[in-house]
């Protein structure tokens, strides 16, 4: 994502700084411009996308200036933004009318179809060259909000776009995640 033009990173953690993948996360995060805060405090057993979605939207508000964009992905999600950089997407979304733009959940398989260990040595597209619709077959949401304006609300999963006419401001199938 910093190739593609993103300057600041806020990675929201389940308890925060208790979380026990903390330290490995800002090791992970070295050299990078990272923030960390907390996307909810609750037992595991209660920690779901509805519970930490409120935490989200209060991030959005204090780390994105009021006529800018946020990139929203979970760390299992890469996004394929059709070639274009993440600076120019907003910029060219404005100028059609949009405020937020969707993209569509596609699974990805190693070689001979199969799920492969992590974590990832090399260049994503080598190790999992494969693209299914398993996720979609299966009949979860495959629907993916990757860019919003500041002014769209992070909704649970980031799986639409609270807030604005889904049919004129929302750009659709523009992403690959």
């Amino acid at each position: 994502y910093q190739g593609l033009g993103v300057t600041q990173f806020v990675l929201a953690l389940w308890n925060g700084e208790g979380n026990p993948c903390y330290a490995e996360a800002v090791a992970m995060a070295e050299g990078y411009n990272v923030a960390f805060e907390t996307s909810v405090r609750c037992e595991y057993s209660a920690y779901n996308g509805p519970a930490e979605t409120n935490g989200l939207n209060v991030l959005r508000e204090k780390y994105v200036p009021d006529d800018a964009w946020y990139a929203i992905a979970d760390l299992d999600e890469f996004c394929w933004f059709g070639g274009y950089s993440m600076t120019d997407l907003p910029r060219l979304a404005e100028e059609r009318g949009y405020l937020a733009i969707h993209g569509t959940f596609r699974d990805r398989l190693g070689p001979n179809g199969e799920l492969m260990e992590l974590p990832v040595d090399g260049c994503l597209d080598d190790t999992f060259p494969i693209m299914a619709w398993v996720t979609r077959t299966g009949g979860a949401c495959c629907d993916k909000i990757a860019l919003a304006h500041k002014s769209v609300l992070i909704h649970s999963g980031h799986h639409e776009a609270d807030g604005i006419d889904a049919d004129t401001q929302l750009w659709r199938d523009l992403v690959e995640v």
